[in-house]
């Protein structure tokens, strides 16, 4: 007599069935009583398809076929899937999970425990270290929580003129004198978005110190941006490579586009500190080097 092993295609039953028997139609496992359509095949037996049991039909493979010691296969004692690298690897580097003491209600966040000010503290140190994106970042945050704090503007503001957004976007820029009186105002009013928020939410006494500093740093980017010129010209001669601190004509030209563009701050461009900013940049301009004052006063 031999024993062919088998296995249940619904449940994976392992059983075992004499070769030698004559082959039935249908068999019904014992463990899960679902029924199979039997086949043989090159002296095999094989179990195929899956037909529900009918109610009533009693099993067609005797007890004794089945060995007593073969465990019944269900969805507690069923062998666990084989875990990967990447599962172990993901459960490593994850962070522990807070304990919660013994008695205590659980606590949940909510937004008094973060509150708006760290996110102003961070925005204060990435513009103090220039890191920009991280500045962007924080301060958008900080505004969310807070739209009517003026630091963020303030900040913002410094950083533009610091990287010359004034003379980039208005008089040093090759299109300006093209644009029309509109679009020149269009232009000073979305460049000074950042320092008129800021105004209108500081202080009188954080309203003067920005002005004066706003104002020192347009006329820091017109003296750059001439003595620039001054020198690129001095390199193409031949003797006196280097400049001495005398501007020629052709360094001043783009003096006319700068105060065209100061002239046209107005309260359109800049509703909040525009006659401010105006008057601290002339007070700027008359300590300057006697060609370039002398130069801004004729025009």
């Amino acid at each position: 007599m031999a024993q062919i092993d088998l296995s249940c295609p619904h449940c994976g039953g392992h059983f075992s069935l004499d070769s030698s028997r004559p082959l039935q139609a249908y068999w019904t496992c014992p463990y899960c009583n679902n029924r199979s359509l039997m086949q043989r095949d090159n002296e095999q037996i094989r179990l195929r398809g899956i037909i529900a049991n009918r109610a009533g039909q009693e099993n067609t493979i005797e007890p004794a076929a089945v060995p007593p010691e073969s465990p019944v296969i269900n969805e507690e004692n069923r062998p666990a899937k084989p875990r990967s690298l990447s599962d172990f690897i993901a459960e490593t580097n994850a962070p522990p999970e807070p304990v919660q003491p013994a008695g205590e209600p659980e606590t949940i966040p909510s937004e008094q425990e973060s509150p708006a000010d760290d996110y102003f503290e961070l925005a204060k140190a990435a513009a103090q270290e220039r890191r920009l994106p991280a500045f962007n970042s924080y301060c958008r945050q900080a505004i969310d929580k807070n739209p009517e704090d003026p630091r963020p503007y303030v900040w913002r503001a410094r950083l533009t003129e610091e990287a010359g957004g004034f003379a980039r976007s208005t008089w040093a820029t090759p299109t300006w004198y093209l644009l029309t009186p509109k679009q020149k105002t269009a232009t000073l009013a979305q460049h000074f978005y950042a320092f008129n928020a800021a105004m209108q939410f500081s202080s009188r006494e954080d309203q003067k110190a920005l002005v004066e500093e706003i104002g020192r740093h347009i006329v820091r980017q017109l003296v750059e941006h001439v003595t620039e010129r001054a020198e690129i010209r001095c390199q193409r001669h031949w003797f006196k490579k280097t400049f001495q601190g005398r501007y020629r004509h052709a360094d001043l030209n783009e003096i006319g586009d700068f105060t065209d563009a100061i002239s046209r701050i107005d309260e359109q461009a800049c509703p909040f500190g525009s006659l401010w900013l105006r008057r601290e940049i002339a007070d700027d301009t008359a300590v300057l080097p006697r060609q370039l004052a002398r130069r801004l006063r004729r025009l």
